[in-house]
């Protein structure tokens, strides 16, 4: 791993809690070398790159994408990756799409990171759903179906190709939630508000009739 420079450590961990929210390094028993092969081997299987071709351009966020060829660069030196901004790709499909709704590339960039998703509970990796669910939204796997997920929303598969959407592919899966549910007996308010006005005047009448009786004896 990377050595944070002298004097950038508070930077670096307000970085961290804003963004990926990474815990202590050596904390999942994964060294850099399995996440670069890792990533490579899931760009050449959804490439269906051959042996010898060159791997496929890779996307990512506009605002991302220094970071991101720093990292390609770090963990795997001899490949030929070429990062490119996924801001301009979406914005670019999306005017192609509604040639009338033609949008700039600031509203798909906010397109593809509305908060609507960021918490769903099927979208992280099994690793952050596992242990640590409370920070799903910053899983880089969730981030990347997040992003195909906003994509497919909000280009209308079924209505403008006749794609019909998939669970778990176009949009999240849903979650099916069992557990027990206990009725607790809860007080009637308007009944125990007639009841406690009853009172009320019960013992106002008392009161009077006491006031009543006591002026009657003098």
């Amino acid at each position: 791993s990377a050595k944070i420079p002298l004097g950038y450590t508070y930077e670096a961990q307000v970085h961290t809690e804003k963004t990926h929210n990474l815990m202590d390094e050596n904390n999942t028993a994964v060294t850099d070398g399995n996440v670069g092969n890792s990533i490579i081997d899931f760009i050449v299987k959804a490439g269906k790159i051959e042996e010898g071709q060159k791997l496929p351009p890779v996307y990512t966020l506009e605002e991302q994408m220094t970071q991101t060829e720093e990292i390609f660069r770090a963990l795997l030196p001899d490949e030929d990756l070429h990062i490119y901004s996924l801001d301009e790709l979406f914005q670019n499909m999306y005017s192609a799409v509604f040639p009338d709704l033609a949008i700039p590339k600031s509203i798909s960039h906010d397109m593809l990171t509305h908060c609507g998703l960021d918490f769903h509970p099927t979208i992280a990796c099994e690793w952050h759903i596992l242990y640590q669910s409370d920070a799903g939204k910053y899983c880089a796997l969730g981030c990347v179906r997040r992003w195909v997920f906003h994509i497919c929303d909000n280009l209308k598969l079924e209505e403008t190709f006749g794609i019909e959407v998939e669970e778990g592919k176009h949009l999240p899966r849903v979650q099916t939630n069992t557990g027990t549910v206990v009725d607790i007996p809860r007080p009637n308010l308007k009944n125990e508000y007639m009841s406690r006005s009853s009172r009320d005047v019960s013992r106002a009448s008392s009161t009077q009739d006491v006031f009543s009786f006591t002026q009657a004896k003098k």
